[in-house]
């Protein structure tokens, strides 16, 4: 077997950065602006190899009660999204390392932290909002967001934070606010029901952090709750904007639908159905496997009318034609060698 030089994943995120540049040159983001005129960046861990048998040194590792042990490989996959769009855009990954802790919480909030660090000059002055779930709805992770120049519209549940719920539900009009609507879902119309709270206390102590609450509970014709969700955001709540709010803070779940699913269902090879999602599907492990990939996610995820409109797809494959005329390249994304994974 020929040993080839392993690459750094690093290598291929300029892949990301020029889809993104020739959507934003082409105008085509313009639609996807929300919010006084920001964009929608959702972050989200998630696995994208795992298996019982087949392990590497840069495996994070889960031990079952059994005893048994799951070898394990995440990212942070941040994607920008906006209501209203079926698509998701990728943009620069960030590897959760075994380093970074031993809980799911510590490891994405870490990996998150340093994806902050090393893209915030790049996406802060685009006027970006940050959405993520319940684990980054925290002090410190608020706090080095507004930091580095971001908004944030964070999920927050009540069984994490008891301290902000607590004052809301000591809270009154005016300073709870309260709005109903009725939208057209199908053949029916849907109840939705807003309250908010501005400058209330993310945690105990006298120099909690500040932030702005809203919640929305949706129910159906019968009366049914079919959603129900808290958020915390740096945005000044009002009847005018809580909606907005609301749906930018739902868009996250496209980071799930439109990106990681995508991504873990579209062209998975059998040899690696021990794994879960990989960033690209490596059926070879060279530089022009990742560029027909890389190609075959962008034409799915988008629709053939938009490339006409813009030179994105041109632009993602023009970056592939000189790494074609170099030997075969091991693309090193921390996986096992691809000979351990014929022999298990």
């Amino acid at each position: 077997m020929r040993t080839t030089a392993p690459v750094p994943p690093e290598k291929l995120f300029p892949c990301y950065d020029q889809v993104f540049e020739s959507l934003r040159q082409a105008g085509h983001l313009e639609s996807w602006r929300v919010l006084q005129d920001k964009l929608l960046i959702a972050l989200d861990g998630t696995w994208y190899y795992s298996s019982q048998k087949i392990h590497c040194p840069n495996c994070s590792s889960l031990e079952h009660k059994s005893g048994e042990k799951t070898y394990y490989h995440s990212a942070i996959t941040p994607v920008l999204a906006a209501p209203g769009h079926e698509q998701a855009i990728a943009l620069r990954p960030e590897f959760i390392t075994p380093q970074d802790g031993h809980t799911k919480q510590d490891c994405e909030i870490a990996a998150a932290k340093r994806w902050l660090e090393k893209n915030a000059a790049q996406y802060a002055p685009l006027r970006a909002i940050l959405l993520g779930d319940d684990i980054y709805s925290h002090q410190p992770f608020c706090r080095r967001t507004q930091l580095h120049g971001f908004d944030f519209i964070f999920v927050c549940k009540p069984e994490s934070h008891p301290t902000l719920y607590h004052w809301v539900n000591l809270l009154q009009r005016p300073p709870l606010g309260t709005l109903t609507a009725r939208i057209k879902v199908g053949a029916h119309f849907h109840t939705y029901a807003y309250r908010y709270a501005n400058d209330v206390p993310l945690a105990e102590g006298d120099d909690a952090l500040k932030v702005n609450w809203c919640e929305v509970t949706v129910t159906d014709h019968k009366g049914k709750v079919v959603y129900l969700n808290g958020f915390i955001t740096n945005f000044k709540t009002t009847d005018q904007n809580v909606a907005a709010l609301v749906a930018a803070g739902r868009a996250r779940w496209k980071i799930e639908n439109e990106n990681n699913h995508t991504l873990k269902t579209k062209g998975y090879p059998p040899a690696w159905k021990e794994g879960g999602m990989v960033l690209v599907r490596c059926w070879s492990d060279t530089v022009e496997g990742v560029g027909r990939r890389f190609s075959e996610v962008i034409k799915w995820q988008f629709p053939a009318d938009l490339s006409p409109k813009c030179s994105f797809l041109t632009t993602c494959l023009a970056w592939f034609p000189a790494q074609l005329s170099k030997p075969p390249l091991r693309i090193a994304l921390g996986h096992p060698d691809r000979g351990a994974l014929a022999k298990a």
